[in-house]
């Protein structure tokens, strides 16, 4: 526990405070709010603003604490004073700084008995909601720790820690040396302006991933006064009881009291693959490792199967992903790749640059210069092929495309997953809530003797008895209102009992519920017992072939017969039939006077199979086709068994070649190593899968050498979603694992999102590339003119002053508007880049230096005219040098995406070439800055010409696409 120093702070904070909100401004999908009381009050606007952004139809919240002001995105249909009302509430729910928190628990909870543990605690029956509120204000909210940003200092320091502005650097120190105080004063200059853009595009880039990847504080269930009550995760508190069920993400660390086939995914804190089975009667040493604590739960795990009530131990800091994500702040997260690759280029740059300065001052040596004409001679080369811009350029440009996907839908968890996304080649679907509407609806029901398709709408009477027994073994709620809870598939069948006439309540209280066993990955079937007056009553559900090996009869005609070899294989051959129709199937089953125990149940009476139709979500065959179209292999995985499986994949036309390879996932269990990788290299559907068999096929995919994405949305999906190289998860009716642990989260479940996903990965890899080759070509440009130029002599060079001047126009706005260009038109027409292929290898190199000889070479006519005509002065350095500029600024416009001439205009790409153009004309409109730069203005038809005749390699480019275009 903390002192009570933060504790009174707390609060007398809440004491004298009544909330007091109100709206400052407001438009459609945007309110400010100010909140006069939490000026000042970071930890507490931080805590509300976190709070408000977990709500739905809450985009992004950012705050000011210095204002006291909160700028809320929202759904355009949610309105402002709705907005200012839910921060009401929030705040008078309770706002407790999160630093207060706890370091720890001494005590081995998971080897004190459940009963002790809850005295330790004084939660013998929970907490009520005073209590809770205490221990919050003691020891904060439920928040794990945040990795702080780095301060101001050191994020300048790491700007100036680079080859590129260590050798800038030195040229403004031999500047000096040599008497060039307006040259080192401008060097030095451009090292402050780059610094400072540098630093200011990194603390953006930061807040930005901040915001996009900001805890979510979804609701945990806990019972207080005996009562089950939904509260944030952040109000949860040490001592509280919390219930788990299935699909639940574990809030905070906690002893267990009642554990019923609880199966809890660990894998976020262990690195077990598979659901780990936990016992609250478990006798466990003080000693055991955390993986096999059974008694014990722990926040970051997913509750798969089950349910179970658990006492808090430890909650935020305290708890153990707490601790070791507090471990962040001591470690330095890997650089990714494609930084590191422009980080070795920096420094190959660098070496490239001191070698031809070192060529150009032995040339000049040579023909008898004086040393110090060559100094200035090197500086001037030295300067020109520094990319002063290519630090911030790789993280800038994966922050903006992934704000971007944050307004189209699709929300990144790190935007070092965009570099990935580039790569995927094969994208494994998950089909229920990804393929389909997670909607499912009773279709058909099948009995030995006769069929009984059910119409929406119409009675199903003939349904009555199997209507019965699904509805008993069923943990859905039935609708009250508006208000059905449950899964997909239990829900309609819920709804078949009605259309058969049965009031589910009422069936209910007439059987109640004495035991349960629970589906699992190994048990594909659910099975409950009832009381029935003096008589028990076994109902059971699930896996057609799995429920058949239950039983011993069937009913046939009203009347109960043996079920033999014949009968066997009939009710697969219906079971087969309904699933070619694309139906998931279920097998129902009941046991008269008999009882569960903990073994499978036997000797049951086969009643008949019902087959539930999900339909497909619209578009999502078009997205198929388009996902193919760029090149990923398209894998269908799902537990629905082969026939459903085949039906489904037809429906979408995923097979090219008018074949379909359909694998039962159960036979890949037996499978050897190469037999596997043979497998998953021409299946393009899996049935029947199960958690564990998802995460054996992508397994197997990647050790192929396939960069593998993974969509999801249920509980079942988490460990996949993690292995995958980029885990898709659906947002809007996903369960909390799957969005937790996904790299890429799709708000609206369309599977056109992931499309648009892809295409903006691929557009921030293509669109990097193209900016950086820019750099490279427009400084390489620089560097051959003045070889070319070194060979009349010093005289004849630029100065420095202009090269960083034609540098400040060319390495940042014309390159940050390559870098935001939209995506190319053929950016999904093309196969996706080798995972293994360099970023800039030779081939590429190549190319660069072409384009550079080709903006160069130009300028280096100009020269010579111009020094023909007015000799080697300010008159030839000023064509000369508008001569580049124009090349180097035409030919960001002719790096533009791929697209049809009348696309072809691109509002980025234009503001930064005119930007360009705004720093090149300044120098001829201002005589001091001509002084400078020891440049003269041009004639007027001399510059039309100049200008004019730089655009004709970019006039000819349209015209070629215009006519490309026009062609039938």
């Amino acid at each position: 526990m903390v002192g009570s120093a933060a504790a009174e702070s707390v609060v007398a904070f809440d004491h004298r405070l009544e909330p007091h909100v109100r709206v400052h401004h407001a438009i459609a999908g945007r309110t400010r709010l100010r909140l006069p009381p939490l000026r000042g009050r970071d930890d507490l606007l931080g805590a509300l603003a976190r709070r408000i952004a977990a709500r739905d139809g809450v985009v992004d919240v950012r705050e000011n604490a210095a204002s006291a002001a909160l700028l809320v995105e929202h759904d355009p249909a949610i309105g402002p004073e709705a907005i200012a009302a839910l921060a009401r509430d929030l705040w008078r729910g309770g706002l407790t700084a999160p630093a207060a928190q706890a370091t720890g628990g001494a005590e081995p909870w998971h080897a004190l008995p459940a009963e002790r543990a809850c005295r330790t605690l004084s939660a013998d029956n929970g907490l009520t909601d005073a209590t809770a509120r205490e221990r919050l204000e003691s020891v904060g909210e439920n928040r794990l720790p945040e990795r702080a940003p780095p301060s101001i200092l050191t994020v300048i320091a790491g700007q100036l820690k680079s080859a590129p502005v260590a050798l800038l650097a030195g040229s403004a120190a031999l500047s000096l040396a040599t008497g060039g105080i307006a040259d080192a004063a401008l060097t030095l200059g451009v090292i402050a302006l780059n610094t400072g853009i540098g630093a200011s595009t990194e603390r953006w880039t930061t807040n930005l991933i901040r915001r996009l990847t900001r805890q979510t504080d979804p609701d945990a269930t806990v019972l207080r006064k005996g009562a089950e009550l939904q509260v944030p995760t952040s109000r949860v508190a040490p001592g509280d009881w919390i219930v788990l069920k299935a699909g639940d993400a574990v809030p905070a660390d906690a002893r267990l009291l009642r554990a019923d086939a609880l199966m809890i995914d660990e894998s976020s804190l262990t690195g077990e693959s598979f659901p780990v089975a936990k016992d609250h009667h478990a006798i466990l040493p003080e000693t055991i490792a955390l993986a096999e604590r059974r008694t014990m739960v722990y926040r970051g795990s997913v509750v798969t199967n089950g349910a179970g009530v658990a006492v808090v131990t430890a909650t935020g800091a305290a708890t153990e992903i707490g601790q070791v994500r507090a471990l962040l702040d001591t470690a330095q997260p890997p650089q990714p790749p494609m930084e590191a690759a422009l980080d070795r280029l920096g420094v190959r740059l660098t070496i490239a640059c001191l070698g031809a300065s070192s060529a150009l001052a032995v040339m000049l040596l040579l023909r008898g210069q004086p040393l110090m004409a060559v100094a200035r001679s090197a500086i001037a080369l030295a300067v020109s092929a520094i990319p002063e811009g290519l630090p911030a350029l790789a993280a800038s440009t994966k922050a903006m495309a992934a704000r971007a996907m944050s307004r189209e839908g699709a929300y990144l968890r790190n935007v070092n997953v965009l570099e990935t996304a580039a790569n995927i080649d094969v994208l494994c679907l998950d089909k229920t809530g990804t393929l389909t509407q997670n909607r499912m609806q009773a279709a058909v029901v099948q009995t030995f003797g006769r069929r009984y398709d059910i119409e929406p709408g119409r009675t199903a009477a003939g349904a009555r008895l199997i209507a019965k027994i699904a509805a008993l073994c069923n943990d859905a709620e039935p609708a009250d209102g508006q208000n059905a809870h449950g899964t997909g598939t239990e829900l309609a069948l819920l709804e078949l009992a009605a259309a058969a006439g049965l009031d589910v309540r009422a069936l209910r209280a007439a059987h109640p519920r004495h035991s349960a066993l629970l589906r699992s990955a190994t048990r594909l079937y659910m099975a409950t017992q009832h009381g029935a007056g003096d008589t028990t009553l076994v109902a059971v559900k699930g896996a057609p072939h799995q429920v058949l090996d239950l039983c011993a009869t069937m009913l046939s005609g009203g009347r109960v017969t043996p079920l033999d070899d014949d009968a066997r294989a009939a009710i697969l051959v219906q079971n087969e039939s309904l699933a070619q129709e694309g139906l998931r199937v279920l097998g129902v089953a009941r046991g008269r006077n008999v009882s569960l125990s903990d073994r499978d149940p036997a000797d049951l009476e086969w009643l008949g199979l019902v087959g539930l139709r999900d339909p497909l979500r619209p578009g999502a065959g078009k997205a198929v086709k388009t996902l193919q179209g760029a090149g990923l292999r398209t894998i269908i995985l799902t537990g629905d068994q082969a026939g459903t499986a085949r039906r489904l994949a037809e429906d979408l036309g995923l097979s090219r070649d008018g074949a379909l390879d359909v694998v039962d996932a159960t036979q890949l269990r037996s499978l050897a190593p190469d037999e596997l990788t043979a497998t998953v290299r021409t299946t393009e559907v899996f049935a029947r899968v199960s958690a564990a068999d998802k995460l054996t096929i992508i397994r197997a995919l990647q050790a192929d050498g396939h960069v593998v994405a993974m969509t999801g949305d249920g509980v079942n999906d988490g460990p996949a979603l993690r292995a995958a190289d980029v885990g898709v998860a659906m947002g809007k009716s996903g369960a909390d694992v799957a969005r937790d642990v996904a790299d890429i989260v799709i708000a609206d479940d369309d599977l056109t999102s992931l499309v648009t996903a892809l295409a903006r990965g691929r557009a921030a890899d293509e669109n990097l590339r193209r900016a950086v080759r820019f750099l490279l070509a427009t400084n390489a440009s620089e560097v051959a003119l003045l070889m070319a130029e070194g060979v009349q002599g010093p005289h004849a060079l630029e100065t420095p002053a202009q090269l960083f001047w034609l540098n400040l126009m060319t390495d940042v706005f014309p390159a940050m508007g390559l870098a935001m260009a939209r995506p190319a038109a053929d950016i999904l027409q093309r196969r996706p880049r080798h995972a293994g292929e360099a970023p800039f290898g030779r081939r590429e190199m190549g190319s660069i230096a072409f384009d550079a000889l080709r903006i160069a070479a130009p300028a280096i006519i100009t020269h010579l005219i111009g020094a023909a005509r007015y000799g080697h002065g300010p008159r030839a350095r000023g064509l000369t040098f508008l001569t580049l500029a124009t090349r180097q600024l035409a030919h960001a416009l002719q790096l533009r995406p791929n697209r049809p001439a009348k696309e072809l205009l691109d509002r980025q790409i234009e503001l930064g070439v005119g930007a360009g153009y705004a720093l090149l004309t300044a120098p001829f409109a201002l005589p001091s800055l001509r002084r400078i730069l020891r440049i003269a203005s041009p004639r007027p038809l001399e510059a039309a010409a100049i200008i004019g005749l730089s655009f004709a390699p970019l006039a000819l480019q349209v015209l070629n696409r215009r006519a490309v275009t026009d062609v039938p």
